[in-house]
């Protein structure tokens, strides 16, 4: 029967789009790293908590404010084992090897409700959609659930389980529980009515006659797949030496199938998150060459970003949104800390379409890009939709002030060139569509807007990027570009930030992105995204309108020689991705002038422009 399994096609959903993925440094929470147990996330990322594995202490770290919120004590010594939020955040749940389960008031930090009859080793804890049913597993043979927040006994699965078990999920409906054991048995239950409804041996060999050990488990947030961990063994040949695989298994919920091993990782997989949608997982892959975070392509079974990590790594997790990563890792210099990443294009806005995949032979499916008449085209929903319309460019850099009280500056007509080269000869910037101001006056400036403004269309891009001296009113609140006629004592030649919003909501583009290199008013944003937000399909971002700015600095002054320019030059030139949205663009290069540079540079929506959440897209050529 294994060997017809093998060759069975199963008709499935598959997603794709051609966001990429993009990791960054956000914050680190200063915990010992080498105490850390468990780690959990809030299901909307606000918060995380971190369990140590002594004292029996749980740190809660309010990822917004970057704070601590509570230090809390369970009541005896032993280590934190797991850890679980409620989607309210009025409870975290806490379970530790002391075989007591805990109720937070997550903002009191208080005891809510303590658990003392599970009287085993607490390995896992989930919550049904409806959060009235709480399971727990771990040591015993069975699965114990309550009733949620009460914390009374609603019933106990056994049966069907020989060993321990260490993981428990319900599904969408709350009419399923999964559970995974050490005896490498897959059980579906039905919660309501206490029975074993099917039971599976997990053995997804990609050896012949290996021996599997099943080290972690995970599933989807849409639960529509299951993933493990697993080790496989297998004497060599003349029996000299052992193989060892550490490779991922996907199943399907509804079925029970495997649907792909995805094999390569080079150490035990001891932790398995898995994005929303399941299309991507994280394992620790380190080497003893190269500590790294892998993140895999479920649909490829490829990787498709690796992050180094410095240290061993202890424990790993992703929160729900697919947003968060946290690592906690050991630094043998003695350094530690939970470090937290910011992820863009885990969770895309994809198209689903159905797909015919044969689990022996996967082949992924061929996402073809073409061009119709050097325009570029975007594939979704099994159609071709050409990104119509102009790319223009307005560059404006200052060197030469008339008024001698205002200082000259040497680089930015150097860096408005630059940049004007790298967007004609990389990108799809025709020189015709380009309109560089060097040293421009007041008026000269709005006389080009008047002009943008009449030209360019709904379907066509602009760009405006400013390179020079800027300024902020501490107390008008108010922020100006300094043209070359700018007067130092007045500031009747000064252009307001106020009338170069207008000119942006009202120049009729699909996409206007402003870059400033220059002491910049962050008052010109509604947001300033302090943190990436998930990527979108590249068509979906390209279909809903934008209006978003970058800068160089907040209030402080910006030097002459302009780190954000260098970097943000650097990414473009090198830049491989044919479709590189702005927001992405922007964090690939924060972290490099934030270590290189006192100011803080700035992304957001431009205020009261007509953002609708779209991005301007970047195309190479």
């Amino acid at each position: 029967m294994k060997h017809l399994l093998l060759v069975t096609v199963f008709m499935f959903s598959v997603q794709f789009s051609f966001s990429q993925v993009l990791v960054y440094m956000d914050q680190k929470i200063p915990v010992k790293t080498n105490e850390v147990s468990v780690m959990e996330i809030s299901k909307n990322g606000r918060f995380i908590a971190v369990g140590l594995i002594k004292g029996g202490k749980i740190i809660i770290w309010d990822l917004t404010t970057k704070h601590q919120l509570h230090e809390l004590n369970h009541n005896s010594n032993n280590s934190i084992t797991s850890l679980l939020f409620d989607s309210k955040n009025q409870f975290l749940i806490s379970g530790s090897k002391d075989k007591e389960i805990i109720l937070w008031d997550l903002y009191s930090g208080k005891q809510h409700k303590i658990i003392t009859n599970y009287n085993g080793r607490i390995l896992h804890m989930a919550l049904n959609v409806e959060e009235n049913t709480l399971s727990v597993c771990g040591s015993k043979k069975e699965i114990h659930l309550y009733n949620f927040p009460e914390g009374s006994v609603k019933g106990v699965l056994k049966g069907a389980h020989k060993k321990g078990v260490f993981f428990t999920a319900f599904n969408r409906r709350g009419n399923q529980l999964v559970s995974i054991g050490y005896d490498n048995k897959m059980v579906f239950w039905d919660p309501f009515k206490l029975i074993l409804i099917r039971k599976s041996e997990l053995s997804p060999n990609t050896i012949p006659e290996s021996g599997i050990t099943i080290t972690s488990a995970s599933t989807s947030t849409d639960k529509k797949i299951i993933g493990v961990g697993y080790e496989e063994v297998k004497l060599a040949k003349g029996g000299q030496q052992m193989i060892f695989k550490y490779n991922i298994a996907l199943y399907d919920w509804e079925t029970g199938m495997l649907v792909k091993a995805i094999k390569g990782n080079a150490r035990k997989i001891e932790f398995l998150p898995i994005s929303d949608n399941g299309n991507f997982c994280l394992t620790d892959n380190s080497t003893l060459r190269e500590n790294k975070i892998s993140i895999w392509n479920t649909e490829t079974g490829g990787e498709e970003y690796s992050q180094v990590i410095e240290g061993d790594v202890i424990d790993l997790t992703l929160s729900e949104n697919g947003k968060w990563m946290a690592v906690a890792h050991q630094i043998e210099s003695g350094g530690s800390s939970v470090n937290m990443y910011k992820l863009s294009g885990l969770q895309e806005v994809s198209v689903n379409q159905p797909f015919a995949y044969n689990v022996k032979n996967q082949k992924p499916f061929d996402r073809t890009e073409s061009t119709t008449n050097n325009l570029p085209i975007i594939i979704t929903d099994g159609k071709k939709i050409l990104m119509e319309g102009e790319y223009y460019g307005l560059i404006i850099g200052i060197n030469e002030y008339q008024d001698p009280l205002i200082n000259d500056l040497d680089e930015p007509i150097k860096d408005a060139q630059k940049l004007i080269d790298i967007l004609t000869g990389s990108y799809t910037f025709e020189e015709k569509n380009i309109i560089f101001l060097k040293n421009p006056t007041r008026e000269e400036i709005i006389a080009t807007l008047d002009k943008l403004e009449k030209i360019i269309t709904s379907k066509d891009n602009l760009l405006i990027f400013y390179a020079g001296h800027g300024h902020w009113d501490e107390l008008t609140q108010k922020g100006y570009w300094l043209p070359s006629d700018a007067r130092h004592e007045n500031t009747a030649k000064w252009f307001r930030n106020s009338s170069l919003s207008g000119y942006i909501s009202s120049i009729k583009s699909n996409h206007t992105l402003l870059i400033a290199d220059a002491c910049f008013s962050g008052g010109i944003f509604k947001t300033r995204a302090a943190f990436g937000t998930p990527a979108m399909a590249v068509q979906k971002l390209y279909e809903l309108p934008s209006r978003k700015a970058m800068t160089s600095g907040t209030l402080k002054e910006v030097p002459d020689k302009s780190v954000f320019l260098q970097y943000l030059t650097r990414r473009l030139i090198n830049n491989k991705d044919k479709y590189l949205p702005s927001e992405q663009l922007f964090y690939s290069f924060k972290p490099a002038v934030l270590s290189n540079s006192i100011n803080v540079p700035q992304f957001g929506e431009i205020r009261n422009c007509g953002d609708e959440g779209g991005d301007f897209i970047f195309i190479k050529r």
